[in-house]
């Protein structure tokens, strides 16, 4: 399907907003909440439900699709060194909806379910359960036309007093089917600091490595952990694609909440120090400037007028310009602008757009969101850029448009959805409609009710840990001493005979 054409396919069936705006959280101190648990696991501690977010952390999960194209681009590229560089880019995307998203998700009850069936308009169809309670383990299989992308999470969550560290236990797996390849990573280490005074900030810190089984290709991520919302290493990451000898074959660099590029390993490591204080001073200067590296003196940046909205991953591009581009036209006042920003303003659902400085240094858009554009170095490919989010984000728990319809109803005309799917859970469905109290009272309620049933079935001496619909563990067929949890392919038949009503 065409780039437009997908883009039609989100507008018409992807709301744009919640019914409600987030609930203000003045009156309650999080320290409050926290300061009994320094050290402790978290996964068991019950917070006011006005710290939640309007979904549960199996949609969270579904989150992890939103930049699939990247798997159709892997899989069109003919050289395995390419075809790496875009799974590294998908695995980066997954982690770029984090980004200023400081609420928590409501914990899935046990066998609790979510799909997102998009398999007509998006290429894919995603399905989540979770399988565990103590320990929490939610496992997810994907599947396209040309990839399987599965993997289960152990979300292990410990605060130390300023700061939560969230250390995600699992591996991710992704096969390129067409391909025969197989690719396998970890999930990043997280950490929400400034709890107690000062503006929060979320930072991912450590290193994601990507390995190819098919190839003996692998590449290490590191992602650059910041002392301050502010710090100059805020979000930046560099790595290098491996091949067996460990001879560095192609560099990766960028921002885990904005893009990904590559280019040469030479060229990387010659011109980096002086990209990398130009970046520095950009991120101090907070200004939308774009422009290319190349030596240790690099020219002074281009400045010029582009939009960018919400599209499909582009085709592979070799530039030193801008991550974002598109066709403009003049206007009366003189002052560049892009049809395709005309039509977005005008529309009820989108309304985002990301407008840099035109040539003569005018021009520049109040709609502009976070998005910022560094500095590249020259012949640089840009792998993934994100989507630019709603400019409502902000109060709606800094959504992005794909997460906006994730607990949204509609079906299309599909079969009914399980009786353990997570948006017919009355206490996320209240909070998303501005009905805290209410929330509270059936977050509550069903906590009570996932309680009883366990010490019913242990007084009659049946196993209360029943297990799983669709998926069943076992050891992980690529990775040695590890088990995961495997989708036992039934849950698209569509037979919810042996389902029951969790909530």
């Amino acid at each position: 399907m065409a780039s437009d054409e997908r883009l039609r396919a989100i507008e018409e069936t992807m709301r744009s907003q919640l019914p409600t705006t987030a609930a203000s959280r003045e009156q309650i101190s999080l320290w409050s909440v926290l300061k009994q648990s320094v050290g402790k696991d978290l996964s068991r501690l019950t917070v006011p439900v006005v710290f939640n977010e309007p979904l549960s952390f199996l949609q969270r999960l579904g989150e992890y699709m939103e930049y699939s194209d990247l798997l159709r681009l892997a899989d069109e590229q003919d050289d395995a060194v390419k075809r790496l560089e875009y799974v590294t880019a998908f695995a980066v995307s997954t982690l770029a909806s984090n980004r200023d998203r400081l609420s928590k998700p409501f914990n899935p009850l046990l066998h609790e379910t979510y799909e997102l069936d998009r398999l007509e308009d998006l290429g894919f169809r995603f399905v989540c359960e979770q399988v565990s309670h103590h320990p929490p383990i939610s496992a997810f299989h994907a599947d396209g036309p040309a990839f399987r992308f599965y993997g289960s999470i152990y979300p292990k969550l410990k605060f130390w007093g300023r700061s939560i560290d969230c250390q995600p236990k699992g591996i991710l797996t992704l096969e390129l089917t067409k391909r025969n390849e197989v690719y396998t990573w970890m999930p990043i280490n997280c950490s929400i600091h400034n709890l107690v005074m000062g503006k929060m900030y979320i930072d991912l810190h450590g290193t994601l490595e990507v390995i190819c089984h098919s190839n003996d290709l692998s590449v290490k991520v590191h992602f650059k952990s910041s002392s301050s919302w502010l710090g100059k290493e805020a979000n930046h990451i560099e790595g290098y694609i491996v091949d067996k000898s460990k001879k560095k074959l192609r560099a990766l660099y960028g921002d885990w909440s904005e893009f990904l590029a590559s280019c040469g390993a030479e060229t990387f490591e010659a011109n980096f120090a002086a990209w990398d204080k130009e970046r520095k001073e950009h991120k101090e200067k907070k200004q939308p400037v774009v422009g290319t590296g190349g030596g240790h003196s690099p020219p002074p940046a281009r400045r010029f007028s582009t939009t960018d909205m919400l599209s499909s991953p582009e085709p592979p591009e070799d530039i030193g310009m801008p991550l974002v581009h598109c066709k403009s036209t003049k206007v009366s006042s003189g002052k560049k602008r892009c049809d395709k920003l005309d039509r977005a303003l005008a529309s009820p659902r989108r309304s985002t757009c990301l407008m840099l400085t035109s040539p003569t240094g005018s021009g520049t858009c109040s709609k502009i969101t976070h998005l910022s554009v560094l500095p590249l170095l020259t012949g640089s490919t840009v792998l993934w850029r994100v989507r630019p989010r709603p400019p409502i984000s902000e109060q709606f728990y800094h959504f992005t448009l794909f997460a906006m319809a994730l607990n949204e109803m509609n079906t299309n005309g599909r079969a009914p959805l399980p009786p353990t799917d997570s948006r017919l859970r009355p206490d996320v469905r209240l909070m998303e409609d501005g009905n805290i109290d209410g929330a509270a009272t059936e977050k509550h309620r069903l906590e009570e009710k996932q309680r009883d049933t366990r010490t019913t079935l242990k007084k009659v001496k049946q196993d209360p840990h029943k297990a799983p619909s669709w998926f069943t563990q076992g050891p992980h067929p690529f990775v040695k001493d590890q088990d995961t949890w495997h989708f036992n392919g039934c849950y698209w038949n569509r037979d919810w005979s042996n389902s029951e009503y969790i909530f």
